[in-house]
């Protein structure tokens, strides 16, 4: 179905957004001088049709390029075809809603979310058979008594029928969530779900955490490559002694001889994406 209406999407959206933007021209236009009123009204009509114009021509163009990419997708594997089906939806419709949509952060953030989640559940059914009680409103009592970035926290706060619960230990439950939440556990959840994992999916995952290390090498990575050998001037030059130094952050600083990501790489990226605090990770023991 999606694939069906793929085309139609394309039209209704780039269509309204045409109509969009011919009413916010017209109306950012309306409260121009009165003396050039007729000059005015003219000009409108002409940058309105010539937006229309260019606006047909981007809506022809991204038409072909969707129907081109959509046969040639349909050569391919099913995990290739669903892959680009969704990417072209989510080209034209601006909802990111497939992985290649993710930012590089989107990933950790998405994957440490998950386990923090299947985490809070553990407890929650030990604190279900404790206390006997599998009521809905329990579950609100739980999840408004820890404080473990879960969305199921703000939900629970707006049932009120959890006040009608006592017995939880709130710093119990703090100690158990963090106890499993350290520092060293994330760092293999990092490890185990993205760059050691199979499942499907998880290469591409790891291909944008790998072009992310690429493109923020620390800018003093490389002083004694420059110190040691003779500086040219060179464009051709300067680019190949870049790639060889990005290279060199890459497989000797970021994996060790057996391609397995190291614990300095991955307190680094956690850092500067600011999932980690700094002085929090300056203390790891690595």
């Amino acid at each position: 179905m999606l694939c069906l209406n793929l085309l139609t999407t394309v039209k209704i959206a780039l269509k309204y957004s045409v109509n969009i933007q011919i009413v916010n021209f017209l109306h950012d236009n309306r409260n121009n001088d009165s003396n050039n009123n007729e000059a005015d009204t003219n000009n409108t009509k002409t940058n309105s049709s010539n937006i229309y114009t260019s606006k047909e021509q981007e809506i022809k163009d991204l038409l072909a390029f969707i129907n081109d990419r959509f046969n040639e997708t349909a050569g391919f594997c099913k995990t290739r075809w669903d892959r680009d089906i969704v990417n072209m939806f989510s080209m034209v419709t601006g909802a990111n809603i497939g992985l290649d949509a993710l930012f590089p952060e989107d990933v950790i953030l998405q994957t440490l979310y998950t386990e923090r989640k299947q985490l809070a559940e553990s407890i929650l059914h030990e604190m279900k058979s404790k206390f006997d009680n599998n009521d809905v409103h329990f579950e609100s009592y739980f999840y408004d008594s820890i404080r473990f970035g879960l969305p199921e926290e703000r939900e629970a706060h707006k049932d009120g029928s959890r006040l009608n619960y006592t017995g939880l230990d709130r710093s119990e439950l703090k100690s158990k969530l963090n106890a499993n939440y350290t520092l060293t556990k994330i760092l293999e959840i990092v490890k185990s779900r993205i760059f050691n994992s199979t499942v499907n999916g998880s290469q591409l995952k790891r291909e944008k955490l790998i072009n992310w290390l690429r493109a923020n090498r620390p800018e003093g990575y490389g002083c004694w490559f420059y110190s040691s050998s003779s500086r040219s001037s060179s464009a051709s030059s300067s680019s190949d002694n870049n790639a060889l130094l990005t290279e060199s952050w890459i497989y000797d600083e970021c994996f060790d001889e057996d391609y397995i990501i190291r614990d300095s790489a991955l307190i680094f990226m956690l850092c500067k994406m600011r999932i980690l605090k700094i002085k929090k990770s300056a203390l790891l023991k690595l």
